[in-house]
């Protein structure tokens, strides 16, 4: 949606600068999914991906310089973000933090961790929440992402995928 707002504008701003006309084709889809797309033909001057290894693959690819990172700021990130918890209106389960995600009466919906940037943050994200509740004790925290993971009744592609199951298809608490 933000693109879809944002390309007519950069399109008008183009053709007034330039004198030249802009198509825009969108392609959406998780992050490492779209990078392989790309490596494998897909045509794209402009992408955005949320983590940096999809970006490698295009370098390593020979798409982007090796050393990509060095051209910007911040290692060429413009932002960084936390994941964000969305319940059903008045969160009638009680979902306040990752320990209600585990529970045996709750079904998180996620990205694929194998196919989303957005899932392998989270991912993360649930695996450093359980090192800290656990002293550091990283089997104690595998033991509690499996148990999140496990109740997972939808594994889609990607973030917007996996917030249309939610929102839309109504899977998951």
């Amino acid at each position: 949606e933000l693109f879809e707002a944002l390309n007519p504008v950069f399109a008008e701003k183009w053709q007034a600068d330039t004198g030249r006309s802009l198509t825009i084709d969108m392609s959406h889809g998780g992050s490492s999914r779209q990078a392989r797309a790309i490596l494998e033909g897909l045509p794209a001057d402009v992408v955005t991906f949320n983590q940096e290894t999809d970006v490698d693959v295009l370098a390593e690819g020979g798409l982007l310089p090796e050393d990509w990172r060095d051209a910007l700021p911040n290692g060429a990130s413009p932002y960084y973000s936390l994941p964000a918890f969305l319940v059903r209106e008045g969160n009638p389960k009680g979902i306040e933090d990752w320990d209600d995600l585990a529970r045996d009466d709750v079904a998180p919906v996620f990205p694929n961790p194998k196919t989303s940037g957005n899932a392998r943050y989270t991912y993360l994200a649930a695996y450093a929440y359980a090192l800290a509740q656990n002293g550091g004790d990283q089997a104690a925290a595998q033991e509690f992402v499996r148990a999140v993971f496990d109740n997972v009744p939808v594994f889609d592609t990607g973030g917007r995928a996996a917030t249309q199951t939610f929102a839309e298809r109504g899977i998951g608490d």
